[in-house]
């Protein structure tokens, strides 16, 4: 399983960088579903297979949309590391502009 967590100024209103709706090199689909993650609040935790319940994209146009996300810098991944075990949980943070 994978956690997503939102890193963002904190305000209880959705507050947006308007930044990266002006990025000729994300699509429409990741320009919204970056609009809808940091609308949500901080300590909310996303569930990627639950995200097609909030959109009529199905599991595969939103993982392509994360990837994006990943790749212009919105989204980073990591991994940490579990005791007596190779790998940990992987965590996404969602930033308001890119890192």
């Amino acid at each position: 399983m994978a956690t997503y967590r939102i890193k963002r100024d904190s305000s209880p209103y959705v507050v947006l960088n308007k930044g990266f709706l002006n990025n000729p090199e994300m699509s429409m689909q990741s320009k919204g579903l970056l609009a809808y993650l940091l609308s949500l609040p901080d300590d909310w935790i996303i569930n990627r297979r639950e995200l097609p319940r909030h959109f009529s994209n199905g599991l595969g146009a939103i993982s392509t949309a994360l990837k994006e996300l990943i790749r212009v810098g919105y989204i980073t991944r990591s991994q940490e590391r579990a005791k007596g075990q190779k790998f940990g949980e992987v965590i996404y943070d969602v930033f308001e502009t890119p890192k």
